[in-house]
């Protein structure tokens, strides 16, 4: 448990009546993600004497009360601007070495296939030039080599979709 304290200037203040006569102003520090560290003043009109705010006297969010039956308090940073808010982060994320190695290989077998694939079709292509003479081959206009070259990476990326399944990885492994 630990121990805070009111402002030494407000601790006279006990009831709601009390509280609507106080004027004061409240200043601090932008809001921040430490702890333990708490730069504030308030001003009472009253003396127009500034009383430092420091840790002692704050509550973060989520503290319990004890061994009081109520305070009364000033909320300074609420929801995402709260300092256990902005002091959070998100839980990352965990992947195993097993997931790791499969996405790898995975990756690299897709690069493969894709450098296959376009392998292939390039050679295709330059084989359809060399052999135009071979009538029973193809239609009588035959198509040109880059449209021929694109038609062939569709047909051999068909042909080579299987290179990458799961089963596959897992034996690799």
């Amino acid at each position: 448990m630990k121990i805070r304290r009111s402002l030494p200037a407000t601790s006279q203040l006990v009831s709601v009546s009390d509280l609507g006569n106080l004027n004061s102003i409240t200043t601090c520090q932008p809001p921040n993600n430490q702890l333990y560290k708490f730069v504030g003043k308030m001003q009472i009109d009253q003396d127009e004497k500034e009383y430092p705010i420091e840790v002692e006297q704050i509550l973060l969010r989520g503290a319990m009360l004890k061994n009081t039956q109520f305070i009364y308090g000033l909320s300074v940073y609420t929801g995402k601007h709260s300092k256990l808010m902005m002091n959070s982060e998100d839980a990352p994320h965990k992947m195993s070495k097993m997931e790791k190695v499969t996405n790898k290989t995975i990756l690299a077998l897709f690069v493969l296939q894709w450098f296959i694939t376009i392998l292939c079709a390039i050679c295709s292509a330059i084989w359809q030039d060399q052999h135009l003479d071979m009538w029973y081959l193809f239609h009588k206009n035959p198509t040109s080599s880059v449209r021929y070259g694109f038609q062939s990476i569709i047909t051999f990326f068909t042909l080579f979709h299987n290179m990458i399944p799961i089963r596959c990885v897992t034996f690799i492994l």
